[in-house]
């Protein structure tokens, strides 16, 4: 009985904090899958918004990352990756 309790709390509290992901986050799993190789910087930021920080790649100082929020379950944040010569999605990294 004790482990039935346990069990049950652990996934209750699972789904509470499932539940708390801003609507920005999902909003951004979403959009990310509408993300493809070869579009401009303007078209990304069209479909995803400003994303919550640009970084320049210090190995790669021709490309920037765009970082957006992804949900909680995911290991990192959505990345889409520009390259700085052209501003074209050279490729995306979808958190997982």
């Amino acid at each position: 009985m004790r482990y039935i309790i346990i069990l049950f709390l652990s996934v209750l509290f699972s789904l509470k904090l499932q539940s708390c992901d801003s609507p920005v986050a999902k909003e951004n799993s979403v959009n990310i899958k509408k993300i493809e190789v070869g579009m401009t910087i303007k078209e990304v930021k069209k479909i995803m918004g400003e994303p919550e920080k640009t970084v320049i790649q210090p190995f790669n100082e021709n490309e920037i990352e765009l970082q957006y929020l992804s949900p909680s379950g995911y290991s990192d944040h959505f990345r889409v990756f520009i390259s700085r010569s052209d501003s074209i999605v050279l490729r995306i990294g979808d958190g997982l």
